[in-house]
């Protein structure tokens, strides 16, 4: 091979060898989600939403981008600084700038950023949390994630895959008022690498699901299915789905379902 051909073929490699660095990079990016998937409240109650990082994934040290809501559906109560930021990003140097535009129907992150030198994030955790009221009619609306970008130390990170939340306004499962007192489900430890506890309380007997799901809504494992007579109990969850399968880190819910509706507790769960 002549020293032209050599050259060339050398530049060729090197090319298609920064190209795979590029697509290995690029692969890798951020997930956000609105969490919990699925919210379930009466009409006028209030409810909170956070917008977080439920896996790690590429670093990143800023983000900005828009969540938005059907104004005629739910109303953003309003909330301090302390109580709007999440603690993935104030915990992480101590010092953040934080500007957010709000209006009826939407709330825009012009950008929320670290404010130290080489400090970056790969989650997960908790970017911004969000309170709402459900001042609708009864059924299902959406909150949405629009233009969801981030950054490290001034490069775009990509891809940024995004997962918006659903609001079921009323009684839509058709279940009778609690009767006795209030529906709950804890979880300790939280987050958790091998079991972790969900304690049950039920106000009223009537049949009961409780199911571990991730955050498209898709059943991981069934827990306990039957009826159920008012009181409290304890679930042990090994981290494995209905087939065996030890489930990937990150973030799912645990979610029970019972007399007077449905309630749901997030779980970390560890390398």
């Amino acid at each position: 091979m002549s020293e032209r051909g050599r050259v060339g073929g050398l530049a060729m490699a090197l090319c298609v060898a920064a190209s795979l660095q590029v697509a290995v990079a690029w692969g890798q990016g951020v997930r956000v989600a609105l969490l919990p998937g699925l919210s379930i409240v009466p009409q006028g109650g209030e409810f909170t939403l956070e917008l977080s990082v439920p896996q790690a994934g590429s670093g990143f040290n800023a983000y900005d981008g828009v969540i938005r809501w059907d104004p005629a559906v739910l109303t953003l109560l309003p909330g301090t600084r302390a109580e709007s930021e999440g603690s993935l990003m104030t915990g992480a140097c101590g010092t953040t700038f934080y500007s957010v535009t709000t209006s009826t129907e939407s709330l825009a992150v012009n950008t929320h950023s670290l404010l130290c030198g080489g400090v970056t994030l790969t989650g997960p955790g908790t970017l911004l949390r969000l309170r709402f009221a459900a001042t609708g009619p009864t059924g299902e609306t959406a909150v949405t994630l629009e233009r969801m970008r981030f950054y490290d130390a001034g490069l775009r990170v990509t891809p940024v895959e995004a997962q918006q939340a659903s609001v079921r306004i009323g009684n839509p499962l058709g279940a009778e008022a609690p009767r006795g007192g209030a529906l709950r489900l804890t979880a300790v430890p939280n987050p958790f690498h091998g079991r972790i506890a969900l304690r049950l309380e039920l106000g009223g007997g009537g049949p009961a699901e409780l199911a571990v799901v991730d955050l498209g809504g898709r059943v991981v494992r069934h827990l306990e299915t039957g009826p159920a007579t008012s009181g409290s109990w304890t679930v042990s969850w090994d981290g494995r789905d209905d087939g065996g399968r030890a489930v990937a880190p990150g973030i799912y819910l645990a979610r029970l379902r019972g007399p007077g509706g449905q309630v749901t507790a997030r779980l970390a769960r560890l390398e």
